[in-house]
């Protein structure tokens, strides 16, 4: 059972790769068509002994590249890329949690200050974190989580703690 359902993955794969190719050669022969029947070839192209294989690679060419972009589209790089983007951040979120009484105290030293930029949020998540490093992805998921108004400084309505 488990065979026949790799094979038939196989197959769907096998089916949607020709499809894609079919698709890439049609847009790409659907394009030279068009030039080739409503525009003047000039003359330079006409004397080349081996223009129409050059024309013919570059065709198979621009159509290979439409196929390797929509595979990529299909398997979901782009997608993965940014899982493992979101992923990182919320092990850096975890890592934060984790020491939230370093977090609480370095926003409690700088309750006295008008706004926080990113840097001084940082200075301060150092200042207090002696046992270990703040790293940059840290600081950004914790700082972008705070900054509800979204401008780049922390106000103190936003890391306004209450005692």
């Amino acid at each position: 059972s488990i065979s026949l359902d790799v094979h038939r993955n196989r197959m769907s794969r096998m089916n949607v790769h020709l499809g894609i190719g079919a698709v890439s050669l049609g847009v790409c022969t659907t394009v030279a068509g068009y030039f080739g029947m409503n525009l003047t070839i000039p003359a330079y192209l006409l004397d080349m002994p081996h223009g129409f294989v050059g024309v013919t690679l570059a065709s198979l060419a621009a159509a290979a590249m439409l196929h390797a972009v929509c595979v990529q589209w299909l398997a979901g790089y782009s997608m993965k890329k940014r899982a493992r983007l979101r992923f990182a951040e919320i092990q850096a979120l975890q890592n934060m949690l984790r020491d939230m009484d370093l977090v609480d105290f370095a926003l409690k030293s700088a309750q006295g200050a008008s706004t926080l930029s990113r840097d001084e949020f940082r200075q301060a998540l150092e200042s207090v974190a002696h046992t270990r490093q703040i790293t940059d992805l840290e600081v950004d998921v914790l700082f972008r989580s705070l900054d509800s108004s979204g401008d780049g400084l922390l106000q103190p309505s936003e890391f306004n703690l209450r005692c």
